[in-house]
């Protein structure tokens, strides 16, 4: 049976944030003072959001679906099993799996491939120009490629699933040390629709950029598993990680619990998940800011060099893609 409908954040990993009726609070970044409250089969989801287009022409809907189905639904034991302490190889194996394709599958990071290739084509027409490869402009629309719109077809940035996944594999985790740490306080965790983060930890927080690594420089890796579980990686518990596996901590910090569900409010792309409307605050105060993706050109005489980066900043739209008749 073909499903329509297809979840970028899982269901089953939103349910163990919502509320004793089983319904979860939605803080929309585009309208965050009008929280709403659903069921998280309802959101965090486009039709056919993994659907593609086979080289026999046959539009595939379910193929990417069903391989995320099928790691989705270990979900629950996993967070069980976590709950009761457990230090296992074979659940770190699936939680760290799990935490992968979380951090590859949404809307942050196939938005963020489609927007560099546009810009990667924009900096290409305008090298085209300086070269004179390319017919006059009109008189008055010399800046014509200032405003021109660049769509992308969608399905290319299915493309950058399987690179997210490759870099986190082969550049981030071998990094990193990670610990299971229970929330104490009295502050429960929120999540959002981009949950997998992480950045060199800057004691101001204002310095921390999304997804930044730098060789030699410290690094923190946050994932909300539920209200009172997170995920942490930081470099300096690796050799402890090597020699003894998964080890659970307590905190008990409420100033730790707030800065972790800051980070999750900023890092948010379209949407923070709450329990309730308790942080309705937050969520307004970083209603404008999302990781982003932008690009710099510097013109050289055999091409330009293009440096793409991330930042928190406002979503840029993209142009909307008309598929070809």
């Amino acid at each position: 049976m073909t499903a329509k409908r297809h979840h970028y954040v899982p269901e089953a990993y939103l349910r163990a944030f919502t509320d004793g009726d089983g319904r979860l609070t939605v803080f929309r970044k585009d309208a965050p003072s009008t929280p709403f409250r659903t069921s998280p089969s309802d959101v965090a989801l486009e039709q056919y959001y993994y659907a593609f287009t086979r080289s026999d022409e046959v539009r595939d809907t379910d193929s990417f679906e069903q391989i995320f189905s099928d790691i989705e639904s270990g979900w629950p034991e996993i967070i069980n099993r976590l709950k009761s302490g457990d230090v296992s190889d074979e659940v770190t194996h699936d939680l760290l799996q799990f935490a992968c394709l979380q951090r590859a599958r949404v809307p942050a990071v196939r938005d963020a491939y489609e927007i560099m290739r546009a810009d990667s084509v924009g900096h290409i027409a305008r090298l085209l120009q300086r070269m004179g490869k390319l017919p006059d402009a009109p008189p008055d629309s010399k800046d014509i490629l200032d405003r021109v719109e660049i769509s992308i077809d969608p399905e290319s940035s299915l493309e950058a699933i399987a690179l997210t996944l490759d870099g986190m594999v082969e550049r981030v985790l071998p990094t990193l040390g990670f610990r299971i740490i229970h929330n104490r306080t009295r502050i429960s965790f929120v999540t959002s629709d981009n949950p997998v983060m992480w950045f060199i930890p800057y004691k101001n927080e204002n310095e921390i950029k999304p997804y930044e690594m730098i060789p030699g420089a410290p690094m923190e890796f946050l994932f909300p598993l539920t209200p009172r579980l997170i995920l942490l990686g930081t470099k300096q518990h690796s050799t402890e990680f090597r020699e003894q596996g998964l080890l659970h901590g307590t905190l008990t910090n409420l100033e730790t619990v707030k800065r972790a569900n800051r980070l999750i409010a900023k890092f948010a792309y379209n949407a923070v998940f709450s329990e309730d409307e308790s942080p309705s605050a937050l969520v307004k105060k970083y209603a404008d800011v999302s990781p982003v993706a932008h690009s710099t050109s510097f013109p050289r005489p055999d091409g330009d060099m293009i440096m793409v980066h991330m930042e928190f900043s406002s979503r840029r739209t993209k142009a909307k893609w008309h598929q070809p008749a």
